[in-house]
């Protein structure tokens, strides 16, 4: 990855036209299936997401527009690993940096924008049906919604694909 893309964060709008309801079925049929990360905090599938849906088109559509994104970042890149996250009332997500090169996250289901992501303390919207690309080994977490403010948002749905760059 060249030195002067470390630094920067890119946000792209209206990614796909697919319904958000078809992959939040799929994203709790997995974790009913016992598809639970225990690991790490509350929700969030094992990172071979990708790996279980890749034979069903929406999430082909998906991680194909995906990837052409990350490719307009770095050209020689290869998927490392896939996940969900649930943000739910329990949940709570920490400060964290990733072993790969770039993570993108898909923002499938956010009803309140700014629970989003802070990269480097600034806080970048999760606005629905959008994606975020920056470099993994940049600090970031989740915008975690207070337990108060739960009954309003309801529960906020992402997905993330990390790769690495050859």
């Amino acid at each position: 990855m060249e030195i002067q893309l470390l630094n920067k964060i890119y946000l792209y709008k209206k990614l796909i036209p697919v319904p958000k309801e078809t992959f939040i079925k799929d994203i709790d049929e997995q974790i009913s299936l016992g598809n639970l990360c225990k690991e790490v905090p509350k929700y969030q599938t094992y990172n071979d997401l990708y790996d279980k849906m890749k034979q069903k088109t929406h999430w082909k559509v998906l991680y194909k527009e995906v990837l052409n994104k990350v490719m307009g970042v770095d050209k020689n890149v290869k998927l490392h690993s896939s996940w969900a996250n649930i943000l739910k009332k329990d949940s709570s997500f920490a400060d964290h940096t990733h072993d790969t090169d770039l993570t993108a996250i898909y923002y499938l289901k956010n009803k309140y924008p700014e629970f989003g992501t802070s990269v480097k303390n600034l806080i970048v919207p999760g606005e629905e049906n959008s994606l975020l690309i920056f470099n993994a080994k940049i600090m970031h977490s989740i915008v975690n919604i207070q337990p108060e403010l739960y009954d309003k948002t309801g529960p906020r749905y992402s997905i993330v694909f990390d790769f690495v760059c050859q």
